[in-house]
């Protein structure tokens, strides 16, 4: 049988309590949506690498659209630095619909109200730190 002493405990108990402190909420509210059409697909990023390739995503979200806004909730983010893809799937491909030139042809955003210049925005321009505080995000999706 094993015995768990009780500065292990204790340290156990710090570690947890310190985990939980770190983690925090983000409430994202979006906007310019067409009415009432398809689903609202978002993702979290936590590094460039995972947000350029649109691969590993921390947090990913599908909501059917009512109305032209949403309001979406992630729970325990630990502290660092995230951006946020977001796009309307109106044809129900679960995909961003684009033209021969790549051009969208569905609504899309991203945190920050970035943007890139003949493709998506780096990751620098869409980042925002998260250090222990809920924080809240706008994304106002732009219109093909």
């Amino acid at each position: 049988m094993r015995v768990i002493s009780l500065a292990t405990l204790g340290l156990l108990s710090v570690l947890i309590a310190s985990a939980a402190a770190h983690a925090a909420d983000l409430r994202i509210s979006v906007a310019n949506l067409a009415p009432d059409t398809g689903h609202l697909m978002l993702a979290v990023y936590a590094s460039g690498d995972s947000f350029d390739a649109r691969d590993g995503a921390v947090e990913e979200i599908r909501k059917r659209v009512d109305g032209d806004t949403a309001t979406l909730e992630v729970s325990g983010l630990g502290d660092g630095r995230y951006a946020i893809a977001a796009f309307q799937d109106i044809t129900g491909d679960r995909e961003l619909t684009t033209n021969l030139l790549g051009m969208p042809q569905e609504p899309w955003g991203f945190s920050r109200d970035a943007a890139g210049s003949m493709g998506p925005p780096a990751f620098e321009d869409a980042a925002f730190v998260i250090e222990g505080e809920a924080v809240e995000m706008a994304i106002r999706l732009n219109r093909p």
